[in-house]
């Protein structure tokens, strides 16, 4: 028999692999699909418009000014 301790800990950890690992999973997918259109407009911008400096810059695997608000809400 567990201790309460170790229920929770389990219990715990089965919520962060049935919930949390899989929403990260779709965030993380849903920015690469974001950050690929804008990256294609920005780059169509700047053909367009040589003055145009495209700043969408991925650093470390972030994206440097890209805030996420939720699973489908960018800023």
């Amino acid at each position: 028999m567990l201790c309460p301790s170790n229920k929770f800990a389990v219990q715990l950890n089965q919520y962060y692999l049935e919930k949390v690992i899989p929403r990260k999973n779709s965030i993380y997918k849903a920015v690469r699909d974001v950050s690929k259109v804008v990256t294609e407009i920005l780059h169509e911008v700047e053909v367009q418009e040589p003055r145009f400096i495209s700043s969408l810059n991925e650093i470390n695997g972030r994206f440097e000014g890209l805030t996420v608000k939720s699973q489908t809400e960018f800023e």
